[in-house]
């Protein structure tokens, strides 16, 4: 969960980023929807859209907007990779109406935008989730947290439970899940970023170049080793990956140089 002031919330992705963590907690009516805007282009996390402080917009039916509109197309617009949404028998005054429309607005075509995922919430309990997954499909994330918190054998038995439940509802093993996934990185350099690069020379010449989601680290600690003018990226490694080894791209500035170790 990310929160707090712009900057804040800045310096808060990129260290989630840093720490292999690929997906956030964000809602984007107490940050503002242009943050949320600015975190999903600038980083692209998986990002998670909490619905909190919108009530306001359609408590009454007689004004303000959907659920569809707000929770579902706009969110969506804004970057949102999964809404959540209070669903239709839980704790809140959604109709079932109101929550297909909603998952609609999330997955209809709109040209250049991918489908999000609904995320159905709000006292969900296990012996809902089969009719969850019949009502808005495979494609969604169930949001239960209560029934774990609850279960008899503690929040790692409840854990368990629920994803006991949810491989038996899909029809899927998750051991053979990660095959599918695509690589989080790749060391491909665009040609547009080339510049001077004759053929038969080794040496790519690149301007300013960086790999999307990874930052820049100083080199090492300024004045403890004999070094000028070098930064490095951490490429793989550190973000999740099943390696055994990392990868590192290092720059060094004109003029600069590295400590012996390099």
């Amino acid at each position: 969960m990310v929160s707090g002031r712009f900057d804040e919330i800045a310096r808060q992705v990129e260290y989630a980023l840093s720490c292999g963590v690929r997906g956030i907690l964000i809602a984007p009516m107490l940050v503002g929807m242009d943050t949320v805007r600015y975190i999903a282009q600038t980083y692209h996390p998986l990002i998670l859209a909490h619905p909190a402080f919108t009530g306001t917009r359609f408590h009454d039916r007689s004004h303000g907007m959907t659920p569809a509109v707000l929770l579902g197309k706009i969110y969506r617009l804004i970057g949102a990779d999964i809404s959540i949404f209070p669903n239709a028998g839980g704790r809140f005054s959604f109709s079932p109406e109101e929550c297909r429309e909603l998952a609609n607005a999330l997955r209809e075509p709109i040209k250049g935008i991918l489908p999000s995922f609904p995320s159905p919430a709000g006292g969900m309990k296990f012996a809902k989730a089969d009719s969850i997954i019949q009502q808005f499909g495979s494609d969604s994330m169930l949001l239960i947290g209560g029934s774990i918190l609850q279960h008899s054998g503690g929040i790692e038995a409840g854990t368990q439970a629920f994803v006991d439940i949810v491989k038996a509802l899909s029809g899927v093993d998750r051991e053979g899940v990660d095959e599918y996934l695509p690589p989080l990185t790749a060391c491909e350099i665009p040609s547009k970023n080339l510049s001077n690069h004759k053929t038969g020379t080794d040496i790519l010449r690149c301007h300013s170049f960086r790999w999307d989601n990874r930052f820049v680290d100083s080199y090492k600690t300024e004045g403890s080793e004999n070094f000028k003018g070098i930064s490095r990226q951490n490429l793989t490694g550190v973000f999740g990956e099943k390696t055994s080894f990392d990868l590192r791209y290092f720059e060094i500035e004109p003029q600069g140089y590295s400590s012996l170790d390099f």
